[in-house]
């Protein structure tokens, strides 16, 4: 329903800007929450693991989307130029998307204004794309970074037919889609530290309760590093702060501090 009210109110939209229409009737309404459901995400082993399944020109899309939190379109669509190697640190910046229509693909500017904002690549994933392209032997400027089996851009259908589909099957990963790993990357992002801001620049989205409520998963082990520093904590608050206890066994009522009085 969302997607639908999305294109309406961009299509009326666009009627205003030509002309069609002196005004346009979308106001935006009040849309049902969105629900995300119980919904497959890869943690960065189950990636190594997925990458491993599938044939070895195609396992970098996997950390391009589930690390770097590109879209199908930037994945098909990455080119040898987009990626800065000479940069400190290395960058990504996507130019040109390739959006798949009727089976042929055609170049688009992004899906929002931030999609070309340059993100930076940490080292490990800098060394799995250098390694990945001299596999491939490619290293012009226009050579797509990944490639159909005979040349030319990927096609999503074969691409899930073929390689997809089986990596997904042989790794148990029931449930995953491709865009599962993008919502991957905003966990992994927070696992590893970064706020909702660095993520929301680092997803390129415009607005924050994109990345907070439809990109909001957490992996499960930061509800245990949630539990285990809260013990730590309060372990810290015992020794620094020990509370006397009256002779009734009871802990006394603490003094009022100076500045409260």
């Amino acid at each position: 329903m969302r997607t639908n009210a999305g294109v309406l109110g961009a299509v009326l939209n666009s009627a205003v800007r030509e002309g069609k229409l002196y005004s346009s009737p979308y106001r935006f309404p009040r849309l049902p929450p969105v629900e995300t459901g119980d919904k497959r995400r890869l943690t960065l082993t189950e990636q190594r693991f997925l990458a491993a399944a599938m044939p070895g020109r195609y396992g970098i899309t996997v950390f391009l989307a589930g690390v770097l939190g590109l879209r199908w379109s930037e994945v098909s669509g990455l080119r040898v130029r987009d990626i800065d190697f000479l940069a400190r640190p290395v960058v990504v910046r996507m130019e040109r998307p390739l959006v798949e229509v009727n089976g042929r693909h055609i170049a688009s500017r992004g899906k929002t204004p931030g999609s070309r904002s340059r993100i930076t690549v940490p080292p490990f994933l800098v060394s799995l794309l250098s390694e990945h392209l001299a596999q491939v032997e490619r290293s012009a400027p226009d050579d797509l970074v990944v490639q159909a089996p005979l040349g030319g851009p990927l096609h999503a259908a074969n691409f899930r037919r073929r390689v997809w589909g089986p990596a997904v099957e042989a790794c148990g990963f029931d449930g995953l889609t491709f865009h599962g790993l993008r919502h991957s990357a905003a966990g992994l992002m927070r696992l590893a530290g970064a706020s909702d801001q660095v993520v929301q620049h680092r997803m390129r989205h415009t607005h924050r309760a994109t990345t907070s409520d439809i990109y909001g998963w957490t992996p499960d082990i930061m509800d245990k590093m949630a539990v285990e520093a809260l013990e730590d904590l309060w372990r810290d608050e015992e020794e620094d702060t020990p509370v006397p206890r009256a002779e009734t066994g009871q802990p006394s009522r603490p003094s009022r501090p100076e500045w409260s009085r």
